[in-house]
């Protein structure tokens, strides 16, 4: 028995030894891998063109005949790989077809490289087809309806690199001859259409080299050979994104050549990457979103190094979460049968709108009406204030330092002249602040009375069935503290849908349900975290909602510091609904829905910005600051020091 235990603990150290070996071994061909793909970035990198547009064109217009790569060149697709063309191919023949989408894609691939091999790399989608048909055992028409769709797929997802275009058209109207060149197995009619549909009409090309067509290529320099030969006596520059194929192959055959980055390259050695490591998200709906914001925004120029345009910033870096953020509260309220969502000021104010085109996009119709509430957590607060233990409640609720005035009239509107100028700071003084307090509490009582009583004659001037409807609110998140005191004035229970919450939840105490789209967390903190870029964006023109005056009409503070802040907002959310726009018009609404994404990647995205700052311009940095006086201090708050 003793012999037995001991050889069942060696053989358990043995294996324990042998997985922390194979372990070992894996991190480090793992390092040998990323070592390896970081020294061909740098080499790629350091011999690309690195210049304005103008010095790019000021070098080749020296040549009498240019000629241009065409794909990843002068133009480029909105996935983040090629391949991923294909998976998206792979919805469409599942639900069609009811082949599997993961069983097509590796057929897809597989597929084409046997049919190079066989061909010698010369294969035609022709060619892939007619084996796909044989692979899957399906009806030939079946086949062509499937090899029709990858060609809409190309022509849908396809774009133009717009300064290489334009270098293009500008050489030819000089009188330039124009090659157009690419190792690709997509017929001439479907190149044709592509180079149409970004602008490159036939009248800026001269001839057009295709390796499905000429069987010779690039990367073989079989192709490099016969240009070489038939251009001897012009001086002849080839451009493209591939350092064997555009850059080497061309020059080993005594031509001249320039590389200049795609979009990927670009990408791979960005901050963006190394910030959170973006690329490791590969649902579908993640490679479309990376297609458009590095393909389409970011790197579409190999000649642009920095942007400086508000509305680029946040197509990228909130464009995404944004999407996420509708997308979720579409499908959750649906879920929780909700059939009217408050979108609460100040956050719901550009919110609202952008949520409403969404759902008409998506749904093809507004599913569920919707309402922009006036409301702040001070204003909601004063019209609950009746008790001692509801005041000690209130002004627990984040800190303060300032005066007894700034008190009063920062958390419960009222403007008094006490000729203290005692610095109180909370929660740290509340005994003191409370003492203090004691000869305003009737006047504080009196006034929740008359705001609650104005506040439930607003909310039935602008929802009068809202007693019988089952109700959403829409907020930035933290605590749900506007919720937890609306709920208290109307006394209606409602259902909140937050972007992020902490886990101290003030609503769940009143017995209400609170939802997040992100995370909810007990180490969450607003102002050390990315959330307060959200709610710097997420604001309204006038000031921040203070409650009633005593004839009805509405109090705001200070409107000037946000109103002066308003055209940089519109434009901001302009680039954030230029995004969602776009990933419509590529996806059909089927498939935009949360499975389809990683709620990651968008998070990931905008810490990349907040965290690392993306080196971000800084006329772009002053648009991101919070107005409020909750806290005591100027009322405005930096997101960028």
């Amino acid at each position: 028995m003793k012999t037995s235990a001991i050889t069942k603990k060696t053989k358990k150290k043995i294996v324990h030894k042998y997985y922390r070996w194979l372990e070992k071994k894996a991190r480090l061909l793992q390092g040998t891998k990323w070592l390896l793909h970081q020294y061909k970035l740098k080499k790629y990198l350091d011999v690309c063109f690195r210049g304005t547009v103008q010095e790019f064109y000021d070098k080749v217009s020296q040549y009498d005949v240019i000629s241009f790569d065409i794909f990843d060149t002068l133009v480029t697709r909105c996935v983040q790989k090629p391949i991923d063309i294909f998976s998206l191919l792979g919805l469409w023949v599942e639900k069609y077809y009811h082949i599997n989408k993961n069983e097509f894609l590796v057929a897809r691939i597989k597929v084409e490289s046997d049919e190079n091999k066989r061909l010698n790399g010369n294969a035609t989608l022709d060619d892939i087809y007619h084996s796909l048909q044989s692979y899957f055992n399906i009806s030939k028409e079946k086949c062509e309806k499937i090899k029709n769709k990858e060609v809409e797929l190309e022509l849908k997802y396809i774009i133009p690199r717009t300064d290489v275009v334009n270098v293009l058209s500008k050489l030819k109207k000089e009188g330039k001859t124009i090659y157009l060149i690419s190792d690709m197995y997509l017929p001439r009619n479907v190149i044709d259409n592509i180079l149409s549909q970004c602008g490159i009409k036939t009248d800026l090309y001269d001839k057009i080299y295709l390796s499905s067509e000429t069987k010779k290529r690039k990367d073989d320099s079989t192709i490099w050979i016969e240009i070489a030969k038939d251009n001897q006596k012009r001086k002849y520059i080839h451009i493209g994104d591939s350092f064997t194929s555009d850059y080497k192959n061309p020059r080993d055959n005594g031509l001249s050549s320039i590389l200049i980055a795609n979009s990927w390259e670009r990408y791979e050695s960005s901050l963006i990457r190394y910030c959170k490591g973006i690329d490791r998200y590969d649902k579908i709906g993640d490679k479309v979103i990376k297609g458009l914001i590095f393909n389409k925004c970011l790197y579409n120029s190999p000649f642009v190094h920095k942007h400086s345009e508000l509305d680029c910033y946040a197509y990228v870096f909130f464009g995404p979460l944004f999407l996420q953020f509708c997308n979720w509260l579409s499908e959750s309220t649906k879920k929780d049968n909700i059939n009217h969502v408050w979108f609460l000021a100040r956050e719901g104010f550009y919110l609202e709108p952008l949520y409403n085109s969404f759902c008409k996009k998506k749904y093809l119709k507004k599913i569920i009406t919707t309402n922009y509430i006036l409301t702040s957590r001070k204003a909601a607060a004063i019209a609950d204030m009746h008790s001692v233990d509801a005041i000690k409640e209130y002004l627990l609720n984040g800190g303060f330092v300032g005066t007894l005035d700034d008190l009063l009239d920062s958390r419960f509107g009222i403007v008094e002249a006490s000729g203290s100028d005692k610095v109180y700071s909370l929660p740290r003084d509340l005994d003191k602040v409370m003492i203090a307090l004691e000869p305003y509490k009737n006047k504080i009582y009196s006034n929740s009375k008359l705001q609650k009583k104005l506040y439930q004659e607003y909310i039935i001037s602008v929802d009068p069935n809202f007693k019988n409807e089952k109700i959403g609110v829409v907020d930035i998140g933290y605590s749900g503290t506007a919720q937890y005191y609306l709920s208290n004035i109307l006394d209606k229970k409602f259902i909140g849908y937050y972007f992020a919450l902490s886990d101290n939840v003030r609503p769940e105490k009143n017995k209400q349900k609170c939802r997040a789209c992100f995370f909810k967390s007990k180490n969450y903190q607003p102002d050390q975290n990315p959330w307060m870029l959200i709610e710097s964006v997420l604001t309204a023109p006038k000031g921040q909602f203070g409650g009633f005056f005593e004839d009805g009409s509405l109090i705001f503070a200070d409107s000037d510091k946000t109103a002066s802040n308003k055209e940089n907002l519109e434009r901001f959310f302009a680039g954030i609904k230029k995004f969602i726009e776009d990933i419509f018009s590529l996806m059909s609404a089927e498939t935009i829905v949360e499975s389809n994404f990683s709620n990651g990647l968008a998070l990931d995205l905008l810490k990349s910005f907040y965290w690392e700052n993306v080196d971000i311009p800084q006329e772009v940095r002053h648009v991101f600051k919070v107005e409020t006086t909750f806290n005591g201090g100027d009322g405005i708050c930096k997101v960028f020091k």
